[in-house]
């Protein structure tokens, strides 16, 4: 693994009184794209809200690029290079789709570009890259749900994250929805780390290339896709026998 851009140290974390995470941890290297598996309860959402910054762990540590932000919130981890697309909506309804991504060119979480490229053709290639031309003039409002998310995920990227965490991506999404996001995140910058989870196992798998495997609020499988196979007992673990 390369050099970990985000990090959980023995995070215990959970929102009831009764921890759901016990003591913990995971490293993510810069470039790495990393499925999280798990049951209904295995605590993926809690450990992307620890990762994420909305919900502070009760014991542990967060690292982001190499740095404490375990009292910080999203909003400062995003100003850190942290990108983060909840399950629930989060496009202006009133803007349209250009807006909305222009919105994230304007955001002060924005980081420096590597390049010189005016704002208007990252915008442009943006929309291309998404399938979402055809629809750039229309309000968010009228999209269709793969739409929608599609354009949460370009916004995202144009703050150009380090490490871009995708709670439930492909949820409600029909198949040419699914087939459109994947498109998008499979030209990911090769240095931006890509940490995803959702039902959808073979959505994931087609895009990732290290699973980690929730169950009970402990990692019971951490490694390559390749070992992830309906021979192993982690794949046994999670689609059942």
């Amino acid at each position: 693994m390369s050099t970990a851009v985000l990090e959980a140290r023995g995070v215990t974390a959970g929102w009831g009184k009764r921890p759901l995470l016990q003591g913990l941890t995971l490293q993510v290297g810069a470039g790495e794209r990393v499925a999280v598996l798990g049951p209904n309860g295995a605590g993926k959402t809690t450990l992307f809200d620890v990762l994420a910054g909305r919900l502070p762990p009760r014991q542990g540590h967060v690292l982001l690029l190499g740095q404490e932000v375990t009292k910080q919130r999203l909003h400062q981890r995003a100003r850190r290079g942290l990108g983060y697309v909840p399950q629930e909506p989060t496009v202006f309804d009133s803007l349209t789709v250009q807006e909305n991504l222009a919105a994230a060119l304007r955001a002060p979480a924005r980081r420096p570009a590597s390049s010189d490229l005016a704002d208007a053709d990252i915008l442009e290639a943006s929309l291309r890259r998404f399938s979402l031309s055809s629809v750039a003039t229309q309000p968010a409002r009228t999209l269709s749900g793969g739409e929608r998310r599609r354009v949460e995920v370009a916004r995202t990227l144009l703050l150009r994250p380090g490490v871009l965490l995708l709670d439930e991506p492909f949820a409600g999404l029909d198949p040419r929805g699914r087939k459109a996001l994947q498109s998008g995140l499979e030209r990911l910058p090769p240095r931006t780390a890509l940490v995803m989870t959702d039902h959808a196992a073979d959505d994931l798998l087609a895009l990732c290339e290290r699973v980690v495997l929730l169950i009970d609020g402990g990692i019971v499988f951490d490694g390559p896709r390749s070992d992830f196979s309906p021979a192993s007992e982690a794949w046994a673990r999670y689609f059942g026998p």
